[in-house]
């Protein structure tokens, strides 16, 4: 009976090992005093919303987007530019001005 408890309770610190590895590290991001999960979703469009997001404006406002978000340190989950607006869904450390 006690080798019987102590696999299930192997077995148990497995599954809780693999629910932990899997689901919190994977959604939640963490820094030296805090464990955090903030996500933004920006939508913005242009003046009027006029569809003026086409070809190489849209690349080119794609690339600038990466390039500040590389350089204020957010992650760019989803992003999709339409003719007439932008979404953008980042993630960020809770101390990143957005």
């Amino acid at each position: 009976m006690v080798d019987e408890c102590k696999k299930n309770y192997k077995k148990y610190l497995h599954y809780v090992k693999y629910v932990y590895i899997i689901f919190f590290m994977k959604k939640y991001s963490k820094s030296n005093t805090s464990i955090f999960n903030i996500g933004y979703h920006l939508i913005w469009c242009p003046k009027y919303r006029r569809k003026v997001l086409i070809k190489n404006i849209a690349l080119r406002l794609k690339e600038l987007l990466e390039q500040k978000a590389s350089q204020i340190g957010i992650e760019i989950e989803k992003m999709e530019i339409m003719l007439d607006h932008v979404h953008l869904f980042v993630r960020a450390n809770p101390i990143v001005k957005v």
